[in-house]
């Protein structure tokens, strides 16, 4: 909640700041927006294709009613998977915003005159993107968020491995 809370300071702080700044001079926040959610959208979809693919079959989405019968293996795969769709949902709001305003802005422009209007509209449209960029960098680290996961159960098994040897007992062989 915290990181949504900053973004929206951040957002507030440059909207009010960028009143005068021009459409124009914008392009190159939104295409770099729109790159980073398309990319955000294929690592994770290699995340959700690597991690849990039978999850992926049409029919196959609600696997267990009860959390109770799922093993730990489908437990963490199921962490795992629930800590990817906020990257999700925020890239797929990115794009549309993006996309509206690409669409809007032009025919706007010809029809707001008022001075005091278009300076609101810019920096509403700059705060957008200004918040949207910050949620965009907190999605990229959290679709790496995977891959931490793993690197620290392997980290774990070679400890555990390791201090078995040490102790003279025998390391743990995992099914998975």
């Amino acid at each position: 909640m915290w990181p949504i809370i900053f973004a929206l300071a951040i957002a507030t702080a440059t909207g009010f700041l960028s009143r005068h700044i021009p459409y124009s001079n914008s392009t190159s926040l939104i295409e770099g927006l729109r790159s980073t959610s398309s990319i955000v959208f294929g690592v994770i979809g290699v995340w959700y294709a690597v991690i849990s693919p039978k999850k992926l079959l049409i029919g196959k989405l609600s696997a267990s009613k009860n959390p109770n019968t799922k093993s730990e293996k489908e437990n963490d795969l199921s962490r795992l998977l629930d800590q990817l769709r906020p990257p999700i949902l925020w890239g797929a709001t990115i794009i549309c915003y993006i996309l509206a305003i690409q669409a809007i802005a032009p025919v706007a422009k010809q029809y707001i005159t008022d001075a005091n209007t278009i300076a609101f509209l810019r920096g509403l449209s700059y705060g957008t993107l200004s918040f949207f960029a910050i949620i965009q960098i907190l999605s990229v680290f959290q679709s790496l968020s995977p891959l931490f996961a793993i690197y620290a159960k392997q980290l774990l098994q070679r400890n555990i491995n390791a201090d078995m040897d040490r102790f003279g007992g025998t390391p743990i062989k995992r099914k998975d």
